[in-house]
């Protein structure tokens, strides 16, 4: 008796497997928009792993293998260390800095 119940268990699970719609989902990433990501990603590591900027909240945009900075630094050797440091990235071509200093 219970290997009845089991199997028609079994069989109406199947059952309803098998009616249900089949959905698929598919992204598509362009080259280019791969290396904005990869770039942005480099550069955030880099600012995060530098001991003078890897406090600061700095946010990181990529045009191109162009970077702009923007958020808040402590002074203007911050700021030009964190320039320094995204200019070092394999890859970057020019940094422009739009970071507020507030001491």
């Amino acid at each position: 008796m219970l290997a009845r119940i089991g199997l028609l268990i079994v069989a109406a699970a199947a059952i309803a497997c098998a009616s249900a719609p089949k959905v698929s989902v598919t992204t598509s990433v362009t080259d280019s928009e791969y290396n904005a990501v990869s770039l942005a990603a480099r550069v955030k590591t880099a600012l995060l792993n530098d001991a003078v900027v890897g406090m600061r909240r700095i946010d990181v945009h990529i045009t191109g293998y162009d970077v702009r900075l923007t958020g808040r630094v402590a002074s203007t050797q911050e700021r030009d260390r964190a320039v320094q440091v995204a200019s070092g990235v394999e890859g970057v071509r020019a940094v422009k800095s739009d970071l507020d200093i507030r001491p």
